[in-house]
């Protein structure tokens, strides 16, 4: 809600129309809590402060190793002390942070970063739960076993994994929400029709004016990282990964890379998604092809809605 309250970026310029209902109705919400709600609270919002507050702390560094180890020592600061959980994964709670993860991404006048984050897989209702009870001893004395992150640490389980996410602040992220909100609508509608088609909406969580949180796409690299990596065309990438053309594991990588192509041809045409450049789409390791980054949409395209770009990408390698 606190991100449509504003008109900009910078928290600055309040909206006319929302902002009064819309901050009433957190003053409500945060009275409504008490004890352990409260501080639970708390301890996720003051949880995500400190990691939007990194972008702000590596800003004034130049790109390159000093902005790298900015980022670091930033990351470093951030202590987990109790159960929390990241804005785009509310399912499961944050057990580590990779310290060594810390990397600023590619940006002339922002300063996003990527981290990594030990997560276990729970549920909504049992990640409540958990949380709750580890704020509701008295202060001073060590939560019940089951709600102690200490001891939740040593568990090892296949809900267990490791999760990256990108920290944007001075970016809005809405545009990309709801593309990613239609996409899992198209998803739905498919899979209701049992319609073999692909579609990956990863997560993206506006949690303030300008600030937002990205799930990073699991398990898969960026055609430009491909081409980078190796001067081999699609075809030839798939055969060096999959096997042989003949093979069963190439034919299935082959049938997902098509399953997906279809639903991204379909959503990229109706939506009308521009910026369809390699370094917005991805390769997963079954052979899914992934687009990501929809700030531009519609009626809007870079460079001042020129108009030159196609319905959807399909290149001759596709």
């Amino acid at each position: 809600m606190e991100t449509n309250m504003y008109t900009d970026e910078d928290s600055k310029n309040k909206d006319p129309v929302l902002y009064d209902a819309l901050n009433e109705i957190i003053k409500k919400t945060i009275n409504q809590l008490e004890g352990a709600a409260r501080r639970f609270h708390e301890a996720e919002f003051s949880l995500f402060h400190r990691l939007t507050a990194i972008s702000g702390t590596i800003k004034p560094y130049p790109k390159g190793d000093s902005r790298k180890k900015a980022c670091l020592k930033a990351l470093a600061e951030v202590k987990l002390e109790t159960i929390t959980y990241l804005p785009s994964n509310p399912e499961a709670y944050l057990l580590d942070i990779d310290y060594s993860s810390g990397t600023p991404m590619q940006s002339a006048a922002k300063a996003p970063f990527l981290a990594r984050f030990k997560v276990r897989r729970c549920g909504v209702q049992e990640l409540e739960r958990i949380g709750l009870e580890a704020q509701s001893q008295e202060k001073g004395k060590p939560p019940p076993p089951r709600a102690d992150l200490n001891e939740l640490k040593k568990v090892t389980d296949a809900n267990t994994c490791w999760q990256a996410a990108i920290f944007k602040v001075g970016d809005d992220v809405r545009q990309d929400m709801l593309a990613l909100q239609l996409m899992q609508l198209m998803k739905n509608v498919w899979a209701g029709l049992g319609l073999p088609v692909c579609v990956f909406p990863y997560r993206v969580v506006a949690t303030s004016p300008g600030c937002g949180v990205i799930e990073c796409v699991p398990n898969s690299k960026s055609r430009d990282q491909l081409g980078r990596q190796t001067d081999f065309g699609l075809y030839e990438y798939f055969k060096t990964t999959y096997g042989d053309e003949s093979s069963e594991s190439f034919q299935e990588a082959r049938r997902n890379f098509v399953r997906s192509m279809a639903g991204y041809s379909v959503f990229s045409f109706l939506l009308q998604i521009k910026d369809r450049h390699n370094g917005n789409i991805m390769i997963d390791l079954d052979g899914h092809i992934i687009h990501i980054d929809f700030g531009f949409m519609f009626e809007s395209s870079p460079g001042g809605n020129l108009g030159f770009e196609p319905d959807f990408k399909l290149s001759e390698e596709m």
